[in-house]
Formats: structure tokens, sequence, C-alpha cells
């Protein structure tokens, strides 16, 4: 958060803040470099490349430095501290930390060779300075040759323009369709592909199915069919296998092949569009028709930042700085990198049984990185978007029909499996809880209570026969402390769940099972611990500040001390009292560092993960909203800017970006599956927030970056005494006024936590 305010919008306390200026046009704000940097466990993993809100096109550069690709960094396809261009595929999974995908390669380059066919024939390096990215657009000139590569994409289809330079007139330009392409290409590789060029159409067209990735290696594979369609008549063209060439070849098929068309030396500039589907070649041609058919290169920018700008029009911000206002409207952008639509042009979708079938009112979504995105991603959508959260749950329940479960981690055709615990508990119930109810709840409890109480083809709950039997998971299973607190979660949700279905007996059961979180707690260490197989005894070696996946995942002891999110009240009453919470949590957070590295996970507080990222809000149900004000602004100041290494971790489907907008607006979501946001520090001196077809006004007056303390607080008219609030209050939009200044107030200080408790 930049402190130099003197050339931005805030004034003085006394100014009312109708004074200061509404963000008309986000779409400058947005800056798609910011999180495609970062240090392993710091890096945001995004590809700055063009895409639509959740569109299955995600077009852009994969990058490596040189043969070097270092693995995590590029899940997204590219890493801005690389110097070369691999190529630029049409399918990613950004900001998740899973490399994958990287469907069909293209790479423009001078005059062909059998040395130039080889991957690295075609790579070149390239430099920052002749890079641009911006919504809808992304641009590049390649050092070899000096080609500048321009791409822009719909929702199925993308167009490339390349244009050549006039000094390589003599050489033939030429594109390379490498169809057995991948993104970090030992990691991930194509299984099979088959390619046809047809010259008169100037098409190349084909299919590439990738099985080898970090999810669809493990999902079954995905196939995904494509057309390329030039603008320019080919003056050469071949297909190759294996590094050997065929000149004036039609087709092709197999592992490692590919197809070449050459354009008539002293071409200037060429256009290929391109289509692709989870269906056929036939429905990559419609879906290119569709969406593009004969439009400039152009008018689908035009489109790609018309498209997008209902979406960052959801929250209007007035004042804040140029910083603040491109960090919000980033976060914002980022909110729909994922989930994927999977729905095609024809109303079709590719679902988990790998059929084909008709998105019966509704638009199917995949890539759900539930255990992350159940935090801050989908309760920000069901805030506002309501019908899309309702899409994203309509998605998850067509799993559990055709699957046969619900899925843990939704991914392409399939569940990935990844993390831990089942959390499309989380979202479906949360989803429920903040009123859209419009989905089939019978079926959508029938399959969440399957996987809470017995196996499943997939997605369910490993040691889920201890977990019923003796309450906790023991160090027999990995990750047995956080698997444990994870399913006290999940059932917490079940329990609400129940209770609102009138299934009384099953609300109870869930409910008790809600409380086991607490029997890992060790009243000596006053740490959650494992506990050995068979005795039950605590497991002798214990180091708060070891990452042992043992028993944590994905985090130490510390990260995981505060995890207990559903029922806060009774995490505070396994301390002494509240100044014992307190003042352990204080110390968790004053031992962070500002210029942390991020080369491993930070031993304290750790916002590049997700298990802690609710801990500044603590603070206030504890009773010190002061210090949750003061630890989420000092989280937005110095864990989010403007560069590439801007967003501190794997932004994981929009989690650490969704937290962001929360924050900037002053209130979050610390119990997922209930209806209660706890209030922080409002950023910006006023709001105008959607809330599905309403308008929640946000009102900080004297909000600054040193004017970071709620002072007073009023919701719709009324005083608000307590640091919280209820999404029933807002739910019809309404008036959210706070008072700021720069000192800790008696503001909310001591009130008791009415939210919802487990019981």
């Amino acid at each position: 958060m930049d402190d130099d305010t003197s050339d931005d919008d805030t004034v003085d306390d006394d100014d009312d803040d109708d004074t200061f200026e509404p963000v008309d046009n986000a779409i400058p704000y947005v800056d798609p470099m910011i999180g495609t940097g970062g240090l392993i466990y710091g890096m945001g993993a995004l590809n700055p490349g063009p895409m639509l809100p959740n569109a299955p096109m995600k077009l852009g550069p994969d990058t490596s430095i040189g043969d070097l690709v270092i693995d995590k960094t590029h899940a997204g396809g590219y890493y801005w501290y690389d110097s070369t261009i691999r190529g630029f595929s049409h399918t990613h999974l950004p900001s998740t930390g899973i490399t994958d995908l990287g469907h069909i390669g293209l790479m423009p380059v001078l005059g062909i060779s059998d040395a130039q066919i080889a991957p690295k024939g075609f790579w070149s390096d390239y430099q920052h300075e002749n890079e641009q990215a911006r919504v809808g657009y992304y641009s590049v000139v390649l050092d070899n040759g000096g080609i500048q590569v321009e791409l822009t994409s719909t929702l199925w289809s993308g167009i490339h323009r390349y244009t050549f330079p006039a000094t390589a007139a003599a050489d033939e330009p030429h594109v390379i369709v490498d169809v057995s392409y991948a993104n970090a290409q030992e990691q991930v590789a194509s299984v099979d592909s088959d390619v046809t060029i047809d010259p008169e159409a100037k098409e190349v067209y084909g299919s590439n199915n990738m099985n080898n990735g970090g999810f669809s290696g493990r999902t079954g594979g995905l196939r995904v069919y494509f057309v390329v369609r030039f603008d320019t008549a080919f003056a050469d063209y071949g297909t190759y296998k294996n590094g050997v060439r065929t000149p004036s070849g039609t087709s092709e098929s197999g592992v490692h092949s590919g197809a070449y068309v050459g354009f008539a030396g002293g071409t200037s500039q060429v256009v290929a569009k391109i289509g692709m589907s989870i269906i056929s070649v036939d429905q990559a041609r419609a879906n290119l028709a569709a969406e593009i058919g004969s439009k400039s290169f152009e008018d689908v920018v035009e489109d790609a930042e018309d498209a997008w700008a209902p979406y960052l029009d959801d929250v209007t911000v007035y004042g804040g700085s140029d910083l603040e206002r491109t960090l919000f409207y980033t976060a914002l952008f980022h909110l729909y990198v994922l989930p994927t639509n999977f729905t095609e042009t024809n109303g079709k979708y590719v679902g988990f049984d790998r059929a084909a079938h008709d998105a019966d009112g509704f638009t199917y979504y995949t890539d759900f990185s539930l255990w992350d995105t159940f935090r801050t991603l989908h309760p920000l959508i069901t805030l506002l978007r309501p019908d899309l959260a309702r899409d994203f749950v309509d998605s998850l329940i067509t799993m559990y029909e055709q699957g046969g479960a619900f899925p843990r981690w939704a991914a392409l055709l399939g569940d990935g499996g990844s993390m831990i615990g089942t959390h499309s508990d989380s979202v479906v119930v949360d989803t429920y809880v903040k009123g859209v109810t419009d989905f089939d709840v019978d079926t959508a409890y029938e399959g969440l209570y399957a996987h809470a109480t017995g196996p499943v083809p997939y997605g369910g709950r490993p040691g889920l026969d201890q977990w019923i039997d003796q309450g906790y998971l023991d160090d027999s299973q990995s990750g047995s402390v956080s698997k444990t607190q994870e399913y006290a979660y999940n059932d917490f949700c079940l329990s609400v769940f129940a209770d609102a279905l009138g299934e009384d007996s099953d609300a109870a059961m869930f409910g008790a099972r809600a409380k086991n979180y607490a029997n890992l707690w060790d009243p000596e260490k006053d740490f959650f611990r494992a506990r050995e197989e068979g005795t039950g005894d605590f497991y002798d070696k214990f180091n708060e500040w070891w990452l042992n996946f043992d028993e944590y995942t994905e985090g130490n002891a510390r990260h995981w001390r505060w995890y207990a999110p559903h029922d806060p009240v009774g995490l505070i009453s396994l301390f002494d009292d509240k100044a014992q919470f307190i003042s352990e949590l204080t110390e968790f957070f004053e031992n962070i560092k500002e210029d942390y590295s991020g080369l491993l996970p930070d031993p304290y507080y750790y916002h590049g993960n997700e298990p802690d990222i609710h801990t500044p809000y603590l603070f206030a149900i504890a009773g010190r909203p002061d210090l949750t004000a003061k630890w989420v602004r000092w989280v937005m100041t110095y864990r989010y800017d403007d560069t590439p290494d801007g967003i501190f971790g794997n932004d994981d489907g929009g989690t650490l970006s969704a937290w962001y907008v929360f924050s900037a607006l002053g209130f979050y979501p610390v119990s997922v599956c209930t209806d209660v946001y706890v209030i922080g520090s409002p950023s910006f001196p006023k709001a105008d927030v959607s809330v599905g077809e309403n308008t929640l006004t946000v009102i900080a007056k004297n909000a600054s970056p040193t004017n970071i303390y709620v002072q007073s607080a009023k919701l719709n008219g009324a005083e608000l005494t307590k640091p919280w609030f209820h999404h029933g209050d807002i739910a019809d939009g309404g008036t959210l006024e706070f008072v700021m200044g720069d000192t800790p107030s008696s503001w909310g200080q001591g009130a008791t936590y009415d939210g919802h408790v487990v019981p």
C-alpha cells in the first residue's frame, strides 16, 4: 500500500465522502503481470496472457530459462524471471501451483528446417521491455527474428497476430503448430496427437490428448480438439513427427507430432484464429465461428474489455491512490481465472462421465480448487454474483450425479484428489446459508452425507473410520492434525445443512463431530498435536516450527494452531483466557518479517497459503478489533504490491485475491457456512458493492493509509457496536458507515461474539 498520498484522492478528515472521484473505468487499473513472479513459496503462478472471465481459452506464453524449467514456478506456464519463450499455448491452470496443460503450441519463425521443428529449435529469448499485457491483450517481440506476437481471446477461441520485420523479407515467415506441445514439457507430456493440414481452407486442425500432468494424469487425460485458420495463403506446409519433417505432408498422428505452414517471402503480417473444443473438431469450428467469425483482432480486444467491464464494475471504489486501485481491481480480475467454464457455444459440456451433456438451466464449470477457494473466493462470488454461485453449486452436484461423488479438487474431467477435507460441503452449505437455495438441495445433501459417512469412488475422507470411531485421526494418517481440523469444519457445515433441512438427528451427529478438533489440543503445549496410533498418546516428537507434513498439511504447528474457524469461541476457550489467546496471537504476528523472501514458508504468520489467512480477524472475535485492523492493513501493505511478485504465494484460484478484496472493503467471512462477517479496516473512503441486483455502499470517513482504526460504525443507520454483522443485514443492499482514525479506539472492544457457535 502506498504511504505517499500527496498525489491521490485522500483528503483531510473533515471532507465528505462525496468529494472523492469514483473509478468509472476499472480496465486501466488491471495489471495482468501482478502475480507472475515470486520465489517458490511466494510465487503467484499466474499467466499474463489474455482470457475472458472463467474462460477455458487461457492463451499465453510458456517460459523457461533456456532449458531450465523449475517445477511449480511454471504451473501457469509463465514465470516473470525467465528469459525464454517456448511457445504460446491455449490451456493453462494458472494460480494453482500444479504443472499441467498447455495444449497446442504455436510459434512464428523465419524459415524452416529440421532443427527448428525440434522443441528447442523454435524457442526464443525475449525482453520485458518488449512485452505488454492488459485486459484482453498480450504482446511480445521475440529476440529470434524480431517477430512481434500479439494475442487476444474469447471464451473458446483466440487470435494470434504475427508481425514480421521488413529486414527479414528474404526469409519465408512460418508458423509451427506443435500439436503435442505441453506446458513445461519435461513434466507434462502428450500421450496422443493428430493433425491435418487443409491448404485450400488455410487451416490446420486436429487434437491432443494430455494425460501426464499434475491433474490430467489423475483424471484420465484431457483431449482438446482445435482448428487454426490463417488469413494468408500457404506458400509452404508440411508435417513432422519425432523430429522428422514430411514436406507437403497433410496429416500425421502420434506423440511428438505437429505441422508447419509458411508464407511468401516479404509477408509482413499473418493472423491466425484458433477455436478449440472438448467435444470435436467440428465443435471447435463452431466455437470459432460463433465467437470470432470475421471479427478483426481489434474487434476481439474490444469485445474482451466489454466482457470484463461488468465483472470489474461489481465494485466501484472512490478515492484511494493509483496503487490501491491497481491492487484492488487486479484482485477483482483474478477472481475469475478459475473455475473454468466448460459449457461450449452449442450449450453442451463434457462431464465427469466423459460424455457430452446439455447444460439445462445452468452453466457447467470445472477446476474447483476447493480447499483454497471455500474460504474467500466462493463467499465473495456468492455476495457479488449469486447466480454464478448457483452455477458453481449446480456443477458440483452434476459431478456427483455423473461421477458418483462430490470432488475434493474438481480438475478437468474428474477429481484431482488434491488437498484435504471435503470442501464441497463448505461451498454448497455456505452458498445455501447466504440465501442461494434454488438448486437441488435434496441431491446435494444426499451426496455430501455420503462422503461424510462412508466410502465413495473419489473425493472422500481418508481415515474416516478413525474419525467416526475415535473422534480424530492418529499418526497412521498423513497430515493427521490438519485432517482432523478440516473434517471438524466439514461436519460443522453439514450440521448447519442438516438443521436447515429438518434432519435433526443428522444435525446432532455432525454437530458433535464438529467439536472433535479439540481432541488433538495439548493443554501443556497449547498446540494441536498428533496422537499415536494405538495408545492415543501425543506424538513425542514436537517442534512448533517444523514443516512436518506427516502431521500438518502445508504448514507447521503454529500455522494450524488457530484453525477452528467454524468455532472461534471454542478455540479461544482452549487457552487460559482471552488475554492469553490475544497475547499468543500477537506474538504470531509480531515475529513476521516485512521482506520475507518466500524461499520457505514463513514460520510465523504465512500469507502464502490458506490455513492461517483468517487469523488477523480472530483478534476482533476475541475482543480486540483494533489489532485486527492493524494486522489486516499490515498484510495488505507487505504481502501485496504492483510488481510481478505482488501476490505472496499461489493465488490458488483467486483465494488470496478474494482475501484482498474483502479486506479492502472492510469485512471478512471468518466462519464459512455461517452468515457472519467480521469487520477489519476498510481502505477506501467509499465503495459501492453489488450484492446481486442490490447495492451495498461502504463509507469509511477519513480512511487513509494511516487512519486504519474504526472509531465508530453504523449499519443501515443503526449504531453498530460489535465488530461483525450478518449477511442478512446486507442481502438487500444498504449502507455500512465507518469513521476511521489513526489511533485505536474503544469501539467494539470486549464484545461477546454472537455469531453462529458450535452448540
